[in-house]
């Protein structure tokens, strides 16, 4: 945990599977947030391509391996083990600027905004080396998908998230590339 609370203000799940090449970015750029009141929780969805042993044991995230069953099963394990307020998810091959969410905490605290349960960002969406601005997601989550928003994007409330229907297994990821 990086947080010295002992609740963190956020919970940062990160759910990967055979993402041994790529989770130390996204993770690394959890571990660059101006904003220091986190905990990292890394969820790892059966991996067999070594994200274990280059995951377990490290001080500054919780590791957490589950039987391989969907990155919807993984991110609810993430939700049971999350204990700050607010849940921030990222996908292991992505990553976020560095005040991503000092930005978004700065609005949860905001008086004019206590009753929000949800806040999102934009993102940037990078393909072959190029950063493409991205408007909508294709494939997100059905509460997200009306809203064009993916999980990455999100910032919620960790006692209203228990409100939503479960994420499922079946349920597509969003697509989008945050940088």
């Amino acid at each position: 945990s990086c947080s010295m609370n002992p609740l963190p203000f956020i919970s940062v799940v990160i759910v990967t599977y055979n993402t041994a090449g790529l989770v130390p970015r996204a993770i690394d750029s959890v571990l660059a947030q101006t904003f220091r009141d986190f905990e990292l929780i890394v969820v790892d969805d059966g991996s067999t391509d070594g994200t274990e042993s280059l995951l377990a044991g490290r001080a500054d995230l919780r590791y957490h391996k589950i039987p391989n069953g969907g990155a919807g099963g993984a991110r609810n394990a993430g939700l049971d083990l999350a204990r700050g307020e607010w849940i921030a998810f990222l996908d292991s091959d992505d990553r976020w600027h560095p005040d991503k969410l000092e930005r978004q905490a700065r609005v949860a605290r905001d008086p004019r905004f206590a009753g929000a349960d949800l806040i999102f960002s934009d993102f940037d969406e990078c393909r072959d080396g190029r950063r493409l601005r991205a408007g909508a997601m294709f494939h997100g989550f059905p509460l997200f998908y009306d809203l064009g928003l993916g999980l990455n994007d999100v910032f919620t409330r960790r006692d209203r998230v228990a409100t939503w229907t479960s994420i499922t297994a079946s349920t597509r990821a969003p697509c989008s590339k945050a940088t």
